[in-house]
């Protein structure tokens, strides 16, 4: 039995509990959810009321209706797989996903020290800081941070990456020839702000990924910082010898 706060929605709340379970791996892929009539006596409100709540955990994708079997946690589909590490965007769209984006700013500012140790610049110079949120199936799955060096990107339009791969708009519209990526990964608490963009309800973490991109002289083109949700999209990497 569990109480819940009657100043918040209550359909709301079952979400938001059913979703933490998720998140938290408590729930798997493929696990069957109560009934409707186990629910209601769990969380002490009416079917209507779990309905509702399980209405709204389909609309996000995060759980499967299937006709006469009940309500099951959605099965992760194909493995997001990157064989070069360049461009999510086409890793998404090869491993079946309808890729998106949703910009949330464009920004220009001096690197610093950190940057510019990255890009090979003085500190004052300049960097544009792409902030934008990385859909699958318009589902938002990551949140990711670019940084591109002004004096090679300068005029870029952020608005194309809603629709085009960033490393494609790069290399066709400014003449980048791509050679390789580096890329670190580790797993992270989100912030509250990765928390409200990707609503996620609890602080399990996910995955973060810093990659460098670098052309075909040896210097770095794209420094890029992405916060994944592993629970909805699965990613792994390819590495040849």
């Amino acid at each position: 039995m569990k109480n819940l706060n009657v100043s918040m929605p209550l359909y709301y709340q079952i979400v938001s509990d059913i979703k933490a379970k998720i998140e938290e791996g408590i729930l798997a892929p493929g696990d069957k959810l109560p009934t409707e009539n186990t629910l209601s006596k769990t969380y002490q409100v009416s079917r209507v009321t779990v309905r509702n709540a399980l209405n709204a955990l389909v609309e996000t994708k995060l759980v499967e209706r299937q006709p006469n079997r009940g309500y099951f946690v959605a099965k992760l589909r194909e493995s997001v797989t990157s064989h070069k590490g360049f461009s999510l965007y086409d890793d998404l769209v090869a491993a079946g996903y309808t890729p998106g984006s949703k910009i949330l700013s464009m920004t220009t500012e001096s690197c610093g020290s950190r940057l510019a140790s990255i890009f090979g610049c003085d500190p004052e110079d300049l960097v544009i800081v792409i902030h934008r949120i990385r859909l699958a199936d318009q589902v938002p799955f990551a949140e990711e941070v670019n940084y591109l060096p002004s004096w090679i990107f300068e005029g870029i339009n952020p608005w194309e990456m809603e629709t085009k791969s960033l490393i494609e708009i790069m290399e066709t519209q400014f003449g980048v020839k791509i050679a390789y990526s580096m890329q670190t990964l580790k797993a992270k608490v989100p912030t509250k702000e990765q928390k409200e963009i990707l609503n996620l309800t609890s602080n399990a973490p996910h995955l973060s990924i810093r990659s460098k991109v670098y052309d075909k002289s040896g210097k770095v083109v794209k420094y890029t910082k992405v916060f994944f949700r592993t629970d909805i999209v699965e990613y792994s990497f390819v590495w040849t010898v």
